[in-house]
């Protein structure tokens, strides 16, 4: 599995042109960026990962996994818990990526990868057991924005 140091090598956000200072400002822009909106809960349902939740005056960053919820730490205001939830994922390499091919045979992961470079997408490629040790299979990511370039790449390789 890639570690954090790897995936930030090869890729970081841009940050946003204006302060994050409201939870619609922060989901704004998520999307607009592209980001993974799988792990983090802002202004959208997660089942599992990092969410906003607004009880009373306060603001909650909480971790969510499998129906239990945990309060990491409480904000007094709007523009804190935007700030810091921002910080956060903008430094979150996993916030960002995108499984674009999952590949059982790896000339079909190396003609994918052959044809992101031709394309001068930026990715990450890892390799996992499936079926046990000797059933590998193939994962390529991208990150961000980049994941809006693939529907013509997608369309050749089936993914």
């Amino acid at each position: 599995m890639a570690s954090e140091d790897d995936i930030l090598k090869i890729f970081e956000p841009r940050r946003s042109r204006k302060p994050i200072e409201t939870v619609s400002a922060l989901a704004s822009w998520m999307s607009s960026e592209c980001a993974n909106k799988t792990s983090y809960g802002i202004g959208w349902d997660i089942s599992e990962g990092m969410r906003i939740d607004r009880f009373g005056a306060t603001w909650r960053w909480q971790y969510t996994e499998r129906s239990e919820v945990r309060t990491i730490k409480t904000f007094e205001s709007e523009s804190e818990i935007a700030a810091c939830a921002y910080e956060q994922i903008r430094k979150d390499p996993w916030a960002w990526t995108h499984c674009v091919g999952w590949f059982k045979f790896e000339c079909h992961k190396k003609a994918y990868t052959e044809t992101l470079e031709d394309r001068g997408i930026a990715f990450y490629q890892d390799q996992i057991p499936f079926g046990g040790p000797e059933d590998p299979r193939y994962r390529i990511f991208v990150f961000g924005r980049d994941v809006l370039e693939l529907k013509k790449v997608n369309s050749i390789y089936g993914n």
